[in-house]
């Protein structure tokens, strides 16, 4: 069992494998506090969703990272109020995902409000579903600073430079489309870390 006594200490980075119901223990943090969550399964997500529309009032966070796998549905997330920026990535997307990933987009975001980031970690997409995912993103109203798909994606330069511009016009140059690179193939797997 996990018991932290949060008055006693100061928290920078904490990984480790718990229930959403984590956050109905944790009874204030300042404001500042990024916290980043994986998870795997509907179950998981209806509760973590659960507990952070009933989360304590002194419990202010900043910043959400969702880590969700393709497979947890939108209809088991809901809209996130009351926190600053939020963040989603969506991992082993193909292009036959991408609507589901802007519904589960769309589940999560307060009116009016857009992500920090959209991120795909290891999703083999291609450039036509990366154009269709931003012409979509456009149509539905959702919108990211970064939109961040893998280095292993393969696009001609021509596609790379017209996805950054449709990004960049699209959405009143404030969007940025880029590929991002693995840094450390060492590193611990996520699916080893996520709510399930």
């Amino acid at each position: 069992m996990l018991h932290l006594n949060l008055s006693r200490c100061r928290l920078g980075r904490m990984v480790c494998h718990v229930s959403g119901s984590i956050l109905a223990e944790i009874i204030t943090c300042h404001y500042g506090t990024i916290l980043c969550l994986a998870i795997t399964s509907d179950e998981a997500a209806q509760e973590l969703m659960f507990n952070l529309s009933n989360r304590n009032p002194n419990f202010k966070l900043m910043a959400l990272g969702l880590h969700l796998t393709k497979d947890v549905s939108p209809k088991a997330l809901r809209t996130i109020e009351g926190i600053e920026l939020l963040a989603l990535c969506v991992s082993e997307v193909q292009d036959s995902d991408l609507d589901s990933v802007l519904e589960m987009a769309k589940a999560i975001l307060p009116q009016n409000r857009k992500l920090i980031e959209l991120r795909f970690p290891r999703s083999p997409l291609t450039s036509a579903g990366c154009i269709r995912l931003l012409k979509n993103m456009k149509k539905a109203g959702v919108s990211a600073d970064y939109l961040s798909i893998p280095e292993e994606v393969v696009l001609q330069q021509d596609e790379q430079k017209w996805l950054e511009d449709f990004a960049r016009h699209a959405f009143g140059g404030l969007c940025t489309f880029h590929r991002y690179v693995v840094m450390n193939p060492y590193l611990i797997s996520v699916n080893d870390l996520l709510i399930k």
